[in-house]
């Protein structure tokens, strides 16, 4: 039985997979496994107006925010402190300048968002959020919602719990799915037929 050979260099990888205005996640965690080949490639080929999520991120999403390859990025925590050039400055600039649109999400909402897609679901229920800032600021604007198909309407939504008994109104939060285009990973061993092993 023939396999077919997903191996290929990062040129030909970047060139077939990510076009301009792709939804892409970035995996690894601050310093940890930031897929840095794969970044500088894609600020090689220009490619352009990306819509980024990143978990708890760190060089890569801040060098593609910094080549102006991102339009917009949903996350939880940018930065790495004295551990990249810039500590994430390249973020920071774009924020307080406007050049780039984020939605801020908790670490915890980010990974049910996450585990979300991976499961097939449209959204995943929180109570953490209950009371918090993070419910009540959204960073994406009601027409930049609404232009984008892609983007869901609200941030997350505030719900009574279908569930209870006593007739109590408990609330409960929902935070959206994230099913990215493609997620850029790195990876301490990889096989020929694309099993990955972290």
């Amino acid at each position: 039985m023939s396999v077919e050979d997903k191996v290929m260099g990062l040129a030909e990888a970047i060139q077939r997979f990510i076009r301009d205005g792709d939804h892409v996640s970035i995996g690894g965690f601050t310093i940890t496994r930031n897929p840095m080949a794969l970044a500088y490639e894609i600020i090689r080929q220009g490619k352009k107006h990306l819509h980024l999520y990143v978990h708890s991120h760190g060089q890569a999403f801040d060098l593609l925010i910094g080549a102006g390859c991102a339009d917009a990025i949903e996350v939880s925590y940018g930065g790495t402190a004295r551990f990249s050039p810039g500590g994430g400055i390249r973020f920071k600039k774009a924020v307080e300048g406007g050049e780039i649109r984020f939605e801020d999400y908790t670490n915890f909402q980010m990974t049910l968002r996450f585990l979300a897609g991976a499961m097939g679901l449209p959204f995943m229920p929180v109570r953490s959020l209950l009371g918090t800032d993070v419910v009540k600021k959204w960073g994406f604007d009601e027409e930049f919602r609404k232009s984008n198909p892609r983007i869901p309407e609200m941030k997350m939504a505030t719900v009574d719990n279908p569930f209870t008994r006593d007739g109590s109104e408990e609330k409960i939060v929902l935070v959206p799915a994230i099913n990215p285009d493609i997620t850029l990973i790195h990876a301490q061993q990889a096989d020929r037929q694309g099993t990955v092993r972290l």
